[in-house]
């Protein structure tokens, strides 16, 4: 799942905003040794973190995290009343709740056995 998940971001990404997902991956390898949806998906604050490093603020930081990785997450999952919970978790560095939240949007959503 979480192959296909990245691979889903990442192409949608990549559509909605060309070359700023590699620029992102450069800053968050500088800053942090990783890739932007690698600290996504294990370290969620400091994405937010790069975010707020290259946007210079919080409102743009939150923009860009909304819209570049936190609506595409929640529509993956099918539900978007998560998104705001999963931002704050973000920004107070919270990274275990946001962690928690995507667990529980991905059982919501996995397939059922008959």
């Amino acid at each position: 799942m979480e192959v296909a998940l990245r691979l889903r971001l990442y192409t949608y990404i990549r559509s909605k905003a060309p070359g700023l997902l590699e620029v992102l991956d450069l800053l968050c390898s500088k800053l942090y040794g990783s890739k932007a949806l690698d600290l996504l998906l294990t370290n969620p604050s400091k994405l937010y973190s790069a975010l707020l490093t290259y946007y210079g603020n919080s409102g743009g930081a939150d923009y860009a995290a909304l819209l570049l990785f936190l609506n595409p997450l929640a529509e993956c999952f099918g539900s978007y009343e998560v998104v705001r919970e999963l931002l704050d978790a973000m920004k107070v560095g919270n990274d275990q709740r946001f962690l928690e939240l995507v667990a529980m949007c991905r059982e919501l959503t996995a397939p059922r056995a008959a």
